[in-house]
């Protein structure tokens, strides 16, 4: 009950920002992906170009996890979803220091939840 309600928020949240073909998408505490796989699902719904299907699969969708087993989960399920390739980098976003970001680092869609659980060290 509780994993259908969260599927169905991340769907309506997707509904409302619309994302397109083009659009660079990022989730900084991905989880299982849910954000990621739902906005793949989204845009997949159109009649797509083969270019259009070249940049959705390899150039759109880019999450971070810090723990481990749900690092291996997001990859699984963006797979499960039809990405052939998914950008999921293990690695913790909360120790990333913000002045090192980049414009090829940057995004034009942020979907995220605040990541849940877990201990951070003080410094953090």
């Amino acid at each position: 009950m509780v994993t259908e309600l969260v599927e169905v928020l991340i769907r309506a949240i997707i509904q409302v920002v619309k994302p397109k073909i083009g659009d660079r998408i990022y989730d900084g505490a991905c989880g299982s992906a849910g954000f990621l796989c739902e906005s793949y699902d989204y845009l997949r719904r159109g009649k797509l170009t083969t270019k259009e299907l070249e940049i959705l699969q390899k150039h759109t969708f880019t999450g971070k996890e810090k723990k481990s087993l749900a690092y291996v989960i997001a990859i699984m399920n963006m797979i499960l979803h039809g990405i052939d390739a998914p950008n999921i980098i293990h690695t913790n976003t909360l120790t990333e220091n913000l002045s090192d970001i980049q414009d090829k680092n940057r995004f034009d869609v942020i979907l995220a939840n605040p990541p849940f659980g877990g201990k951070e060290r003080k410094e953090v």
